[in-house]
């Protein structure tokens, strides 16, 4: 039986955390043992090969394709710059200039813009005028800005790669390269950073936060191989997320994010916030965390486990009861959880100190009685204030995205890259608590700094364009 379990242990650890492949290199041994009888080696055969051409790429953009419907949109110079300088007569038009640009509504066109060209007739000194070109947020560029935010929504919200979206383009006719996405996707997280570091900013005038993190995988110095890198998800739980990337799990990760900050900060019991906690961060436990302890023990077969179990659902149904009602005050809740609550949780501790002693440390129900023993303190915080959640289920929420993303992208190229992908999934995050679209806000924010490159940080905050 010790064999039978030692093998499924270890099958079960190789499907978890093994190789998948079934490739096995034989061995010397292995081979002699196929090999038969020696002999010796056939000279090589050599034989003359015709040479080949090599087809080689061009440079510069590639055309757009000619199925697609086209726009004109015809720019014409203004009256007040169509007098010549010379004799004070108008000038005539004498050409134009035509720009084509990919664009998309529910579905690609090409838009033509031509920009009128003016000159003198009897003064062909005094030079030629041509009418100011739209603005764009990338000068000269093969598409508009609702496209690149379509790049950026299908990559971070949608869980779309680069390399299946520029196959969806040629599927189009259009060649967009993964290269050219990611040229726009730097430019527009360069000018999305310093909106974030604001959102950042007043996220830390709040006192209460809700801190959570997760793992990626990033493509490190070493050829081939990958290190472990980890995104940090801080939200104040009403208007706004920030994604943080750190290369470590350590403290550092959210003292540097933190600061001085001091207030209520929901998270799981992990060590790495003990520094926060020692400067005069208050813990906010998850009961969440404690709850599934509980409830694993009771799946293993535990039936103990059903006790603790109902005095945790009473103290989540006095929140349910809060939050379907909406007309109960904070002074309401706050006297409801003193109410019943804390009598469900003193009985809660009776009950795991009466019965501690009747359960083995090392079963599932004796690692959740030592979690709730340890971490009581943090769990105990809710009832301090009535604004304070039972669970951390919102920052969880948060990294779903992250999550599910990192199935399909399954790496970061670079420390650099994954700290793009922060900014991104900082506004992604944001607009979902706020009930914005993610792209229409991606598409205004760029349609604004291109009209007005110097315009304020205020004004490009989501729930602000």
């Amino acid at each position: 039986m010790i064999a039978r379990l030692n093998g499924q242990l270890e099958w079960l650890k190789r499907q978890a955390f093994g190789q998948k492949s079934e490739k096995i290199i034989p061995t010397e041994n292995a081979i002699d043992a196929f090999a038969g009888e020696p002999s010796n080696p056939a000279p090589p055969v050599t034989r003359d090969v015709a040479a080949h051409t090599r087809n080689v790429k061009g440079h510069g953009r590639n055309e757009l394709p000619e199925n697609l419907p086209v726009e004109i949109v015809v720019v014409d110079v203004p009256d007040a710059l169509k007098a010549c300088p010379e004799c004070g007569g108008e000038m005539c038009e004498c050409g134009e200039e035509t720009s084509r640009r990919l664009c998309r509504r529910t579905e690609f066109y090409i838009r033509e813009t031509k920009r009128i060209k003016c000159a003198c007739r009897l003064h062909p000194e005094a030079g030629v005028v041509i009418a100011d070109a739209p603005a764009s947020y990338v000068p000269k560029g093969i598409a508009d800005e609702r496209v690149i935010a379509r790049t950026i929504t299908d990559k971070y919200l949608d869980h779309l790669p680069l390399e299946r979206q520029e196959r969806r383009f040629c599927r189009d006719g259009i060649l967009i390269s993964k290269s050219t996405m990611v040229g726009w996707h730097e430019r527009v997280a360069g000018d999305l950073g310093l909106v974030v570091g604001l959102m950042k900013e007043r996220m830390l005038g709040q006192d209460i936060l809700y801190s959570d993190d997760t793992k990626i995988p990033v493509v490190g110095d070493e050829k081939g191989k990958t290190k472990r890198g980890f995104f940090w998800t801080w939200s104040d739980g009403k208007r706004g997320a920030v994604f943080d990337y750190s290369g470590t799990r350590g403290q550092s990760a959210p003292d540097n994010f933190l600061g001085s900050w001091k207030g209520f900060l929901h998270s799981d019991a992990y060590c790495g916030y003990e520094s926060s906690h020692a400067r005069g961060v208050t813990p906010v436990f998850c009961w969440a965390h404690a709850r599934r302890k509980f409830f694993d023990a009771f799946k293993a077969g535990n039936k103990l486990a059903q006790r603790p179990l109902s005095l945790i659902g009473r103290i989540f149904a006095v929140d349910r009861v809060v939050a379907r009602s909406g007309s109960l005050s904070l002074v309401e809740k706050h006297a409801l959880r003193n109410r019943i609550s804390v009598r469900c949780e003193q009985a809660l501790w009776r009950w795991c100190s009466g019965n501690e002693t009747k359960i083995l440390p090392a079963s599932k129900l004796g690692e959740a009685l030592k979690y709730y023993r340890n971490q009581r303190h943090g769990l105990l915080t809710f009832l301090r204030d009535p604004r304070l959640c039972l669970d951390n289920n919102l920052s969880e929420r948060n990294l779903r995205s992250v999550v599910i993303g990192r199935k399909n992208w399954l790496f970061a190229g670079s420390d650099e890259g994954a700290k793009r992908a922060a900014i991104f999934y900082s506004v992604i995050a944001t607009c979902r608590l706020q009930g914005i679209d993610a792209e229409e806000y991606l598409v205004k924010f760029m349609q604004r700094k291109a009209e007005d490159p110097d315009c304020s940080l205020d004004d490009l905050l989501p729930g602000t364009l």
